[in-house]
């Protein structure tokens, strides 16, 4: 594993759904929508290809996976070079990043299904995915996004560098995700394992009752470390119907054409071609 600066493979973690939550639909919570053809998911995964991630993790209740597949597709393109009108045979640049579904285990399903869990089964996932593939395969970074924390994400593009070099924490009014706070931040492999053993021993002490703390507690860890922090203007949690309602009345909005071309749900689709490119 290698430490900070030298971060090579950084992936993207998506803990799906929380318990808490609830807007009342058959669906997961996740796919409730933002904009015209924008769902909260969709959100979180433009988030974790803006800041650079070379894969993407979601983690989901398992009978809910076929739905937010074919929602979601198979694959997210890099932004940053998906579309160089510029460079010559630009199409050819394209960077595709590969979207996995991490069911929680069936041992977990009404024990531990808690937000931090999710982060750290689909972290585990991934790398023993990765490891038995090759260890060149596994990551030395990881980035958390969570569906119900709304933002502008788009800023976080001339961070990347900072996001790849650092333990990072987004935050709004001086609060964080080790407050509970669903927003975006990051830990290397060395700080999943603490992060790991203190859900542990949280779960032994309180049972499901951490349940109700979110990611509270369980990642303090990684403060113990250097860390960056990256103020976030506008922000809305959602944690209750009338928050989302407050969103709708709220000036910010999200691009969904953009995502159309980022998120095109298959491997090679037609925008993939020179022809189409040139439009």
């Amino acid at each position: 594993m290698t430490g900070l600066g030298t971060v090579t493979n950084m992936v993207g973690v998506i803990p799906s759904f929380d318990r808490r939550i609830d807007f009342g639909f058959e669906w997961d919570d996740c796919l409730t929508p933002l904009e015209h053809d924008y769902t909260l998911l969709e959100r979180s995964v433009m988030e974790c290809a803006t800041v650079g991630c070379s894969s993407i993790w979601i983690c989901c209740d398992p009978h809910m996976i076929p739905l937010t597949k074919e929602r979601i597709g198979e694959v997210a393109l890099d932004p940053v070079w998906a579309r160089r009108p510029f460079e010559r045979e630009g199409w050819k640049l394209k960077r595709y990043i590969p979207i996995f579904y991490v069911p929680i285990n069936s041992m977990h399903i009404n024990k531990m299904e808690s937000v931090a869990w999710q982060i750290i089964w689909a972290a585990h996932s991934s790398y023993y995915v990765s490891k038995f593939i090759s260890k060149w395969t596994t990551y030395d970074k990881v980035y958390v996004s969570s569906p119900f924390g709304v933002y502008d994400f788009e800023a976080l593009r001339e961070k990347r560098e900072i996001i790849r070099k650092n333990n990072v924490f987004l935050q709004y009014d001086n609060k964080d995700a080790t407050h509970d706070i669903p927003l975006g931040f990051c830990f290397t492999a060395e700080d999943f394992i603490e992060s790991r053993r203190n859900l542990r021993r949280l779960f032994t002490e309180k049972g499901k009752e951490i349940y109700e703390e979110g990611t509270k507690w369980v990642f303090d860890n990684i403060k113990n470390k250097d860390y960056e922090l990256i103020t976030i203007e506008e922000f809305y949690p959602l944690r209750t119907f009338q928050d989302l309602r407050n969103y709708y009345g709220s000036s910010l909005t999200f691009d969904y054409k953009k995502k159309n071309w980022l998120v095109p749900k298959v491997w090679f689709d037609r925008t993939s071609t020179k022809e189409n490119e040139n439009e």
